[in-house]
């Protein structure tokens, strides 16, 4: 099942969320990825390519996010996501849903 408009706003949002947390614990690409070579602040779009879409690849084989179903794979790459940067001490937001909406 292919997610709907308001997951894939949902997404984005949670990868922006995920940049500015990064960025506000001084944290840029090249410090977050052993892999990257240069200093690179984060955004949204560098989270999804260097972090959200690698373990996604990993994890279901898929190239792109749209691919993805929100239950099922979506917040499995989260919580991935989310128990990395928790072990460094780094707390990423809550994936956006109706019920955490402030």
């Amino acid at each position: 099942m292919k997610r709907t408009e308001q997951q894939n706003r949902a997404l984005y949002l949670w990868l922006e969320l995920v940049a500015q947390t990064l960025r506000e614990n001084g944290q840029d690409m090249q410090t977050v990825l052993k892999h990257a070579k240069v200093s690179i602040m984060p955004t949204k779009e560098s989270v999804k390519v260097m972090i959200f879409r690698p373990i996604m690849e990993a994890m279901f084989s898929k190239k792109s996010t749209t691919e993805l179903s929100k239950q099922q794979e979506i917040d499995k790459v989260v919580d991935v996501i989310t128990r990395h940067f928790g072990e460094r001490g780094i707390s990423i937001p809550p994936f956006p849903s109706i019920e955490n909406k402030d």
